[in-house]
């Protein structure tokens, strides 16, 4: 999950929630359930307590996708609307869902061409042409504070160590 960027707590969160898996040669596997009451399986997950109704859909384009604009809406946008995030590869899977029972649909540039013309609600995100592209950036952002954060020296550690230091002068004192 290092390649795309996705956090460890996140991934062990779908490995638990048996939505990932690993291949022999420890690629991902996506596992694709059943739905929003739909015949076919997708992958996709929501993202709510279990007392708010959903009210949001992302749809993307692929498992990748879709676990990257959690990232991007929660960690980032810190959007915490009640959510569903599911990937599709064709419109044709689409409509075996009932997309009205949304107040949102929020999609991509790039998976704008997944649905059909006139679709209500739907809101495309034109500054996003890639959940996961969007994600990375940040993430690689987050990861160079991090590694500057721990090069620099620990002031706490620092006064700690001074502190030590005068409890000990005093004790052999």
């Amino acid at each position: 999950m290092d390649n795309y960027g996705i956090p460890e707590q996140i991934s062990t969160a779908l490995q638990k929630n048996n939505l990932i898996s690993a291949s022999p040669q420890g690629n991902p596997i996506w596992h694709k359930h059943n739905l929003l009451d739909s015949k076919n399986t997708h992958f996709g997950f929501e993202s709510h307590s279990q007392e708010d109704p959903i009210k949001k859909i992302v749809v993307t384009s692929s498992p990748v996708e879709a676990v990257s604009a959690y990232l991007v809406n929660d960690l980032i946008k810190k959007d915490n609307c009640p959510c569903c995030y599911v990937s599709f590869e064709t419109s044709e899977q689409l409509k075996e869902l009932d997309l009205t029972r949304f107040d949102t649909i929020v999609v991509s540039g790039n998976d704008q061409q997944i649905f059909p013309d006139n679709i209500p609600k739907l809101v495309v995100e034109d500054d996003v042409s890639s959940w996961q592209q969007s994600w990375l950036i940040r993430w690689h952002e987050i990861q160079k504070i991090m590694e500057l954060e721990a090069k620099k020296p620990n002031s706490l550690s620092k006064k700690t160590s001074n502190k030590d230091r005068q409890k000990n002068q005093e004790l052999e004192l």
